[in-house]
């Protein structure tokens, strides 16, 4: 058997649709969030246990969720959970 799974993979430096896995799910962990006033876009970067260097890179639609929910301290981020999902 040729396993062909591995050609699915995206080359890229964040997180991808088809990195949620088969549930279309992913529950992270934030480890700690970097912010980039100088990026055009996507200056949000959420690290996230077992991310292997390819953060979160929330849109500003999620952004505004995310400090609606928590509030605009990134620093008091760290700990706190995200369930990320995507429909097929």
């Amino acid at each position: 058997m040729i396993d062909m799974s591995a050609a699915m993979k995206a080359k890229s430096d964040q997180l991808n649709f088809v990195d949620l896995g088969v549930d279309g799910e992913l529950l992270i962990t934030i480890e700690h969030v970097n912010y980039e006033e100088s990026r055009d876009q996507q200056k949000v970067w959420i690290y996230y246990e077992g991310c292997n260097n390819r953060p979160y890179k929330p849109s500003l639609g999620m952004i505004r969720v995310l400090i609606g929910a928590w509030g605009k301290d990134g620093d008091t981020w760290p700990r706190k959970s995200i369930l990320l999902y995507g429909e097929k």
